[in-house]
């Protein structure tokens, strides 16, 4: 955390568009549309604004509105802030596109939007990067299982991968170690806040280090922490009819299913669980004609790619 890569995303953008020796269309996109604005606003522009390269901004260059967020400078280069969407770049021709935050992504919309394009120009540049996330980001696990690869093989064509991350083996108790892993140790960080970080998130140690080790929460974390899981957990609680709704997921790889169902008291149960989803619009189908009841689901998510799954009576994605 605060550990300088927005600063080292500025410094990229603005060397293609200072630098390069003919116009460049560089856009920059977040975890989502509202994340990245406010980055925008509150951030890159006043940082631009105040530095010695403002006199290289093209007059009335910096643009604020809602959707059309930019900056144009003097050489005729252009960064644009981009929404998450499988359209965002649709009919642009792009020489540098920076990916933030993917440990929000779960599936590969974003830059399958963008690729197109760069197909054109030679020398683009896709820029990935993030903290990193949990099991659940799928995006960002296969570019660091990617990336390692790619340095193991010593490959130098291609890809270029960077990692600051706290080691296997780490002790998050050693001080010591921060030094050897975090690049802002020293300067937009120290020790002491870093302890008290630590002190915050005892009880919840895989989010301390993913937060401050760069290491994702893959085993022992998750969505809900455990310590939370355990406080409400009850293995015999039974959700009832009174109010029931049936709760539909589908893990980011598609590869596994579940339903729920809830009562209007908030008890929650699992009622189905297997691997693969072939199986899921037959039996929400079936459960729907049995119970009359709401069948909710996130269509954004992996659940809203499963086809016939918001035919189902009752179903809202």
């Amino acid at each position: 955390r605060q550990a300088g890569k927005t600063t080292l995303i500025l410094v990229m953008l603005i060397v293609r568009c200072l630098t390069w020796d003919k116009p460049q269309m560089c856009v920059w996109t977040g975890q989502d549309g509202q994340s990245i604005r406010r980055k925008w606003l509150n951030e890159i522009v006043p940082e631009f604004e105040r530095s010695d390269i403002a006199e290289l901004i093209a007059e009335n260059g910096i643009r604020r509105a809602n959707g059309s967020e930019s900056v144009e400078w003097k050489t005729g280069s252009r960064i644009e802030l981009l929404p998450t969407s499988e359209t965002a770049g649709h009919g642009m021709v792009l020489d540098f596109a920076v990916l933030d935050e993917i440990f929000a992504d779960h599936d590969n919309r974003r830059e399958a939007a963008l690729l197109p394009a760069m197909a054109t120009k030679p020398d683009a540049q896709m820029l990935t990067c993030s903290t990193a996330g949990t099991g659940a980001s799928t995006v960002y696990n296969r570019k660091v299982r990617a990336g390692r690869n790619v340095v193991a093989e010593g490959k130098t064509e291609g890809m270029a991968y960077f990692e600051w991350s706290a080691p296997d083996g780490w002790d998050p108790n050693d001080d010591s170690a921060f030094a050897r892993f975090h690049p802002a140790i020293g300067h937009t960080q120290n020790l002491a806040a870093i302890r008290q970080a630590r002190d915050v998130f005892a009880e919840d140690p895989a989010e301390f280090a993913r937060a401050y080790g760069n290491r994702p929460m893959l085993e022992g974390g998750g969505v809900i922490p455990e310590h939370i899981w355990a406080s409400v957990v009850d293995l015999d609680a039974e959700a009832s009819m009174a109010g029931m709704a049936v709760a539909v997921d589908v893990s980011p790889e598609r590869d596994r299913a579940a339903i729920a169902i809830c009562d209007d008291e908030g008890i929650a149960e699992l009622i189905e669980y297997r691997d693969g989803i072939g199986w899921l619009v037959e039996r929400v189908t079936e459960l729907a004609d049995r119970y009359s009841c709401p069948i909710v689901f996130d269509a954004r998510g992996p659940a809203g790619s499963v086809h016939g799954l918001e035919q189902v009576d009752g179903a809202t994605g």
